[in-house]
């Protein structure tokens, strides 16, 4: 049977542990009203729970809050009750003091520092607030806030093109990627084809994929990209063997083996001077021919610089090689046309550096779909088949190419 505690007892076990009783002694299980002596707060403990050592002052051991504390809590957060307190694991409606809006905070996280308003904190976007950083990034929504992560379709204020970047792409600085050429709409390329003779016969797939199309020139089904939007017969990058064979003949070359395609070495033997040498087609469409009937100066038995020069008024780049011994006079005769030298490389043999000229120019011809930029009448110094446009390359990408060449060949001098 269990012994039966007697008011003066209970009263004392009750003050050993910090609380002031204020109303008799019920019964071990019953609610006590008492005051604690630390925090002075009005608590409900049980004389039992006490006893098993539990903490009587709900406050002082964390499980209940001080209005005090909670007002601080609040202060500190920003925060503005605009309904009673709930407790510490339910919503608390409540006004941000900064940014003015509604939101709904669980205390508990309050407690742990997560912070109040989650606008604040990024944690959520406002529509309006969305609506405005678009407009002030240049763009107009054209439907409602879909989300942070989610495509907006929207219209840049600038280009006037439709798109769908995400808002938190566009918060962060992500531009209009028509704008920034990193997407073509269909308008524009079909423009494009319209000036080049072309025809599409399928939809647009993409500035990054080939377009299935018709030459209005040739008649012949192609499958340009958008960055060189060009027949790739007409342009002289595939031929029929039949045409490409009477061209070399045109150019006082005949050929020594069948066709090998645009852009390989065709090995000819030049009926001017006998010599064997191997251009390829698309260079002899551009104007270029025996290369030693072309550089009657130029010794490929002899060390030679190869130079990449620019003109900001012609908005060009260009390679070129020259003997050693002539270089000074060959860049002087440039720089009278406005032209200014980048970059140059000595090589010990002639020929080296005609392999490495000739391997960059395949590069940007084949590879980047990049044709000869100015015409003959800009270049009376010559040279002109061996320009490119400024605003398709950059020069240093030119001459990283030329470097990343020039290495296969231990006989190279060093780059100035």
């Amino acid at each position: 049977m269990a012994k039966k505690i007697d008011q003066t007892t209970a009263i004392s076990l009750m003050k050993n542990n910090g609380l002031i009783p204020l109303e008799p002694y019920k019964g071990a299980m019953s609610r006590w009203k008492c005051k604690c002596k630390k925090c002075g707060q009005t608590v409900f403990p049980t004389y039992s729970n006490v006893r098993s050592g539990h903490s009587g002052c709900a406050y002082c051991s964390g499980n209940l809050l001080s209005p005090k504390k909670i007002a601080s809590l609040l202060r500190k957060n920003r925060l503005s009750p605009l309904v009673p307190y709930p407790g510490t694991q339910k919503p608390w409606k409540c006004q941000c003091l900064s940014c003015g809006k509604t939101v709904n905070p669980h205390f508990g996280s309050l407690i742990a520092g997560q912070g109040g308003c989650i606008y604040c904190a990024g944690k959520k976007v406002d529509s309006k607030d969305a609506e405005a950083t678009f407009k002030e990034k240049g763009f107009a929504p054209l439907m409602p806030y879909p989300g942070a992560n989610k495509p907006w379709l929207a219209r840049c204020m600038k280009c006037r093109f439709e798109s769908s970047p995400t808002f938190s792409d566009v918060k962060r600085g992500v531009g209009c990627k028509i704008c920034g050429r990193k997407e073509i709409p269909e308008v524009l390329a079909l423009k494009r084809w319209k000036e080049n003779h072309l025809k599409p016969l399928v939809k647009f797939p993409g500035a990054n994929k080939p377009w299935k199309s018709q030459c209005l020139k040739c008649q012949r089904t192609v499958n340009p990209w958008y960055r060189q939007p060009t027949c790739k017969y007409c342009a002289g990058r595939a031929v029929v063997p039949t045409e490409a064979i009477k061209l070399m003949k045109k150019s006082k070359l005949l050929p020594l083996e069948q066709y090998p395609g645009a852009m390989l070495p065709w090995r000819c033997k030049c009926t001017v001077c006998g010599k064997v040498v191997s251009p390829t087609y698309t260079s002899i469409r551009y104007g270029q021919g025996c290369k030693y009937c072309a550089n009657l100066g130029f010794q490929y038995g002899k060390a030679a610089i190869i130079y990449l020069i620019t003109n900001a008024r012609l908005k060009s780049h260009k390679l070129g090689i020259t003997g050693k011994s002539a270089i000074h006079s060959r860049l002087k005769e440039h720089e009278n046309g406005g032209w200014i030298v980048l970059k140059t490389m000595g090589f010990t043999l002639g020929e080296d550096a005609y392999q490495v000229e000739q391997e960059t120019l395949r590069w940007l011809r084949e590879d980047l779909g990049l044709p000869p930029y100015l015409s003959k009448r800009s270049m009376p110094q010559h040279g002109f088949t061996e320009t490119v446009s400024a605003d398709e390359i950059d020069a240093l990408e030119i001459w990283r190419y030329v470097e990343k060449i020039s290495h296969k060949n231990a006989r190279r001098g060093q780059a100035r």
